[in-house]
Formats: structure tokens, C-alpha cells, sequence
């Protein structure tokens, strides 16, 4: 799990990961509310909303870099995201 592959259904592989190639705007709400199963995915993921802005950011930031486009992004932009977060 470590080089990024996940596990199985459990835990789903970064590598090539379409929010890590070009919807990285994305991760901000995903990370702050989670994800609850639906009629197309059985993936569960926690919700993280008691991270700082600057927490997110260096996350989605490591994340790109190790398994992504190596986008990054700013700070400012997890601050507008989070407003808009339902």
C-alpha cells in the first residue's frame, strides 16, 4: 500500500487516480466530508473536518506530487473550496 497501489475495494489505488490527474479541486470536499457508498461505489471514506486549511493543502500537495500530475494547489484555493463544500 505504501508505493500507492490501495487494497483492493478497501482502500482504492492512488496511482493514476483522476482526482490526482486534473480534478485535484475535488480532493478539498472529499477529504473535509467524506464519502458514503453508492449505487456506484461500495468505498467508504471518513470524513476529515477537523483539518486545518494548510493540513488539506499539504496533503492533496504530497499527494499529487507522489502519485499525481504534480499539481499544486495554493492554499487560497482550499479556503474558496471549503465555502463550497456541502
Amino acid at each position: 500500500m505504501d508505493d500507492g497501489n490501495g487494497l483492493g475495494q478497501i482502500y482504492p489505488s492512488l496511482q493514476k487516480s483522476v482526482y490526482l490527474y486534473g480534478k485535484l479541486d475535488e480532493l478539498t470536499c472529499l477529504i473535509r466530508t467524506g464519502r458514503q457508498s453508492s449505487h456506484l461505489s461500495t468505498v467508504v471514506m471518513p470524513s476529515f473536518s477537523n483539518l486545518r486549511e494548510a493540513e488539506i493543502s499539504n496533503l492533496i500537495n504530497y499527494l499529487s506530487h507522489e502519485w499525481g500530475d504534480q499539481s499544486i494547489l495554493p492554499i487560497t484555493s482550499i479556503r474558496e473550496q471549503i465555502e463550497t463544500c456541502p
